[in-house]
């Protein structure tokens, strides 16, 4: 790029618009605390190469993209990962290191040079702060709390202007803020923000040009400066992604960017000296990249050989001979690909005869959200990646329908609670009563499942619409055209049990604001019910039957299809409607219930020891879990997952994988175009690497993309996220209790490693095809490995080209 001076007045705006959209691309969102999906907090560096990410991070934010040597070396003291290992992640990089560089390594932490390059981190150079509060907390303080009235719109009743831009809201109230003097001491605090520009954009064209620094440096410094307050630049980029969802755009994230900014130029007018020191730091900007360099390549070369171990167990045991599926068995049994449920699909297998479980994506194909019959809340149930099609809701019943006027004044009950005038007078008058509530409450337990109600009641009947008014009803033949959709992609619509079992899953927990992570994240942070409830109620459908019938796909008459729910928190499993169940299924479901009873006390008892609990009672002791207010780690979620694997069940059946691997059911051999390879690579592969690096950087970087401790959490905005205390930024990714167990982590961070079986030249075609899916495989944020079924070997994808990894001969 030209320097500033080379660089026209014409040129200006040009340049500085590219480096916003630069530095706002970088930022990913954040969902918030009712839809709280897994999201890659490195998603908008996925266009990069780990390793260049790596030293940026390091260098823009002194952010860490793999832990330190003393996590590695515990690791191998411990025998996770070997000399064996070491060597193969140098060969497989390419580069010329000894092994005994590496096994040094372990043993010697090295710390990586840190450069202050943003004006408040050089302010606070001035300052004597072991009697001052910094100013990188002073600021960074200040505009969350800006943030969070602005963006709030459910919890307090009074806001700023949010008729006007987040910037110019931020600039008239900060223009009567008077902690920047009393508290920092800072002079003509008023007049400054006064006289900045009452545009964003216009505020970033003034001030960047004079900081002086290089136009190639200015995205980067803008980077730093969302980096900086990354908790609410995650929420403003969430609030762009909904609305290109909605093929429209938000620039809340350009006006964050500029309130920080602005802050800059304040302090710079307070320190003018500063301006020199930040020309002097961002000219030697890339002095210390040798070192940097040379300390991120030996910490991702561990960080590869303890992959490598990993992989090598898994591929080896992926390619033991299996036994081929035979007749149809008399049940199949449809999870979600989470890693929970191959705890639980292994011990049902276990425990039933003839029984077969195959893996889905946890939404079930169906992309719509739900819409609960008498209320305006719309809740997706659907990937975050996906826009809903469809909406459901219950068909209208008389004894249940919810009318307007009770509707009206439970409104009017909780904004009589939530006035600002009834702070004191609300709590005097009711306090003791809701005190006794509390009481009660805490005394006597009731389990606690969002998705359960009186089974003695059979579950309404549901309904799918065109609108989110519910006044437009799918047709029968559209109905029909997705389920067959659904059907080919679970790779069911060739052959079909006397009894199909549908199975979502969901969490139960009390006292959580980060409830929905234990949730599904295909389902939009929801649990299953209504997909699988609704899949099911398609599928038993006599008339839609008749139209796949003509469509070319059999259901024979006998088989029903019945909706379940997993519960991941105490491994039960609800089953809907079984009154509904024809009387010639009696056997079969009453079977199917006693495995269900069994597989749940196996999967209890497999993962009591991670959670402290004995191996005795289970049932009693993982419900407690769910009624706790206090209990802060009611499950591990998807704690130290490590793998997708992309291939018939029969690869991975019997196979004990801890938990640890994403299971979807695939046969290349029926998709003859490979559409479904391809749907699968683009958005499962996709979400199970988002889910992977969020629990990955919640342990190697928390500070700064986990949440922070949960005893500390106080909710912001009712829904938008939290704060670990009274302020600071808003923090985005799991709590540290989601990954840390208080004594050691219960997350191995490592890169998904996907394991595909299908051919080679289909899965490069998909590659090459998608942007997404090739910056994930090529720029080294996932591992990509096919399985060759004829030759029984496992090839890894490295360096654009397919590499022998593992083989295992045929028996004769």
């Amino acid at each position: 790029m030209n320097s500033l001076s080379q660089l026209s007045q014409a040129e200006l705006p040009a340049a500085i618009a590219a480096s916003i959209e630069q530095a706002q691309s970088r930022i990913a969102p954040t969902w918030p605390l009712d839809q709280f999906i897994a999201v890659n907090p490195y998603w908008g560096w996925s266009d990069s190469s780990f390793s260049e990410v790596a030293k940026q991070l390091w260098k823009l934010a002194n952010a860490p993209l793999t832990l330190q040597s003393e996590y590695f070396r515990e690791q191998w003291n411990s025998g996770q990962f070997s000399q064996r290992d070491l060597k193969a992640a140098i060969d497989f990089s390419g580069e010329q290191i000894p092994v005994s560089t590496l096994e040094k390594a372990l043993h010697h932490n090295r710390d990586l040079p840190v450069a202050a390059i943003l004006i408040t981190k050089l302010a606070d150079g001035q300052r004597n702060l072991s009697h001052a509060m910094p100013w990188q907390q002073f600021v960074k303080h200040q505009i969350s709390q800006h943030c969070a009235a602005y963006f709030d719109k459910n919890q307090a009743k009074w806001h700023p202007d949010q008729t006007i831009t987040l910037y110019e809201s931020w600039r008239q109230n900060t223009s009567f803020d008077w902690g920047p003097l009393l508290q920092m001491g800072i002079k003509r605090f008023e007049r400054n923000i006064q006289q900045l520009p009452s545009d964003a954009v216009e505020l970033i064209q003034l001030v960047l040009p004079q900081l002086g620094l290089k136009p190639e440096h200015w995205s980067h410094y803008l980077t730093a400066l969302l980096i900086d307050v990354n908790g609410w630049a995650a929420w403003c980029s969430y609030v762009k992604w909904q609305a290109n969802l909605e093929q429209q755009d938000s620039d809340q994230i350009v006006q964050l960017l500029a309130i920080r900014l602005a802050w800059e130029w304040v302090l710079l007018e307070q320190y003018p000296t500063l301006r020199d020191q930040l020309s002097a730091t961002w000219e030697n900007f890339d002095a210390n990249d040798a070192s940097i360099n040379a300390q991120c390549q030996i910490q991702q070369l561990l960080l590869h050989a303890l992959e490598h171990a990993y992989q090598q167990k898994l591929a080896h045991d992926l390619l033991q001979p299996k036994s081929l599926a035979t007749a149809t068995p008399d049940v199949q049994a449809v999870f979600c690909i989470d890693v929970r449920s191959e705890v639980y699909r292994r011990a049902l297998e276990a425990h039933h005869p003839s029984l077969e479980t195959l893996g889905f994506a946890g939404f079930f194909g169906l992309p719509i959200s739900y819409r609960e019959r008498g209320s305006a809340l719309v809740q997706p149930q659907l990937p975050g990646l996906l826009a809903p099609k469809y909406w459901v809701s219950e068909l209208s019943s008389a004894s249940e329908t919810i009318t307007e006027q009770t509707l009206h004044d439970k409104k009017r009950w909780q904004n009589v609670r939530q006035h600002a005038s009834s702070a004191f007078t609300f709590v005097e008058t009711l306090g003791l009563s809701y005190g006794a509530k509390l009481i009660r409450s805490a005394l006597i337990k009731q389990p606690h499942n969002k998705a359960q109600r009186d089974q003695s009641q059979p579950e309404p009947a549901l309904a799918l619409y065109t609108d989110s008014s519910l006044r437009e009803p799918v047709g029968l033949h559209e109905q029909a055209q997705l389920a067959k959709q659904i059907l080919i992609a679970m790779g069911i619509s060739k052959r079909f049990s006397k009894l199909m079992l549908l199975a979502g899953h969901g969490a139960a927990c009390s006292n959580n604001p980060h409830a929905a992570s234990l949730d599904c994240g295909a389902c939009g942070g929801q649990n299953g019910a209504i997909n699988v409830r609704l899949l099911a109620g398609l599928l038993n459908n006599a008339e839609l039957r008749k139209v796949l019938h003509d469509e070319g796909i059999e259901i024979p008459a006998e088989t029903w299809f019945v909706a379940a729910l997993h519960n991941t928190t105490n491994d039960q499993v609800q089953l809907y409607n079984v009154e509904q169940v024809p009387a010639s299924h009696a056997l079969a479901l009453e079977q199917l219930q006693a495995a269900l009873t069994k597989a749940s006390e196996q999967s209890r008892i497999e993962r009591a020891s991670a959670l402290g609990i004995a191996p005795t009672n289970t049932e009693q002791a993982f419900n407690l879990r769910t009624m706790d207010w206090a209990q802060i780690r009611p499950e591990w979620g998807l704690a130290n997952n490590a793998a997708f694997i992309v291939a018939p069940r029969q690869r991975s059946a019997g196979l004990d994988l801890q938990g640890r691997a994403f299971l979807h059911n695939y046969a290349w051999e029926n998709d003859t175009e490979f559409a479904i390879l391809e749907l699968i690579m683009t958005a499962p592969m996709i979400v199970t690497n988002w889910i992977n690096m969020q629990y990955y950087a919640s342990s190697v970087d928390p500070d700064r993309y986990g949440s922070g401790s949960k005893i500390l959490h106080n909710v912001v905005g009712e829904r938008i996220g939290v704060f670990e205390g009274n302020g600071g930024d808003l923090r985005i990714g799991l709590p540290w209790q989601s990954v840390h167990n208080g004594d050691h982590l219960m997350h191995t961070p490592l890169r998904l490693s996907v394991m595909i079986e299908a051919p080679q030249t289909a899965i490069d075609a998909i590659i090459q095809k998608h942007a997404s899916v090739k910056n994930l495989v090529e720029n080294g944020w996932l591992h990509l490995f096919q399985i060759n079924a004829a030759s029984n070997t496992i090839y890894f994808y490295n360096q654009q080209r397919w590499t022998l990894f593992a083989e295992h001969a045929l028996p004769n």
